[in-house]
């Protein structure tokens, strides 16, 4: 028997698709012409999982209109955006998800991908990987600006709700800090942590984290198992 969660909410940069480092080099590239230097990635690390609205202010130390926001956030990402395109290799999606979404669609686990990505992104996404086989793209939650961004718990109890769900039903997939305090403020019913390459023991210790993995491979398929 399961755990009675009924849905999955996917976060999807860095959960999904392992683009960090691109997300790294676009906002050093695009800190030169939005402060006069590259952004480190110290600095950038700290701002990962938050909308981009917050991380451009967090930079300029000003607020900006949604104007402003929109135009500058569209800059940096077609930045992003030819940086992945110019690494063919690294075009793919997270170790072992093609199989668990696999899995989801057969069991018919409703899922939806819960995102502080652009919605400009979130078309490359579903172009470049077919996402479209496993998610529907109207039921996506990104950063369209008319809510907060994590860590606040919205992105997640929209999501929810976009499956009929309530955040207590839903099993949360993340990577950032960010992410998982979204996660948790939603009360969301539980948490999996995706941390390539990091020390599991202090994520393992937070509230509602059921699994830290290292890729999906392993997913604890059985809680979503009815």
């Amino acid at each position: 028997m399961g755990s009675g969660y009924q849905g999955v909410l996917l976060d999807f940069n860095g959960t999904m698709f392992w683009d960090s480092e691109k997300h790294i080099q676009a906002w050093g590239l695009f800190g030169q012409e939005l402060m006069g230097r590259p952004a480190t990635a110290q600095e950038v690390q700290a701002t990962m999982g938050m909308p981009n609205g917050v991380i451009l202010e967090h930079f300029l130390g000003r607020s900006l209109s949604e104007t402003q926001i929109r135009e500058l956030s569209e800059r940096k990402e077609a930045i992003y955006r030819q940086l992945c395109l110019k690494d063919p290799a690294g075009l793919h999606l997270a170790e072992g998800l093609i199989d668990l979404l696999e899995f989801l669609k057969n069991k018919n686990v409703v899922r939806t991908i819960a995102t502080s990505a652009v919605a400009s992104n979130v078309d490359a996404y579903f172009q470049w990987f077919g996402l479209d086989r496993w998610f529907s793209r109207e039921k996506v939650i990104c950063d369209d600006g008319s809510f907060p961004g994590k860590p606040h718990p919205e992105v997640y109890l929209r999501a929810a709700s976009v499956l009929g769900l309530s955040a207590e039903d839903c099993l949360v997939v993340e990577d950032s800090s960010m992410g998982i305090q979204a996660a948790q403020a939603a009360r969301a019913g539980g948490i999996v942590v995706i941390a390539p390459g990091r020390d599991p023991t202090p994520l393992q210790k937070l509230d509602g984290v059921m699994a830290v993995l290292e890729d999906f491979w392993t997913f604890p398929r059985q809680l979503l198992i009815p």
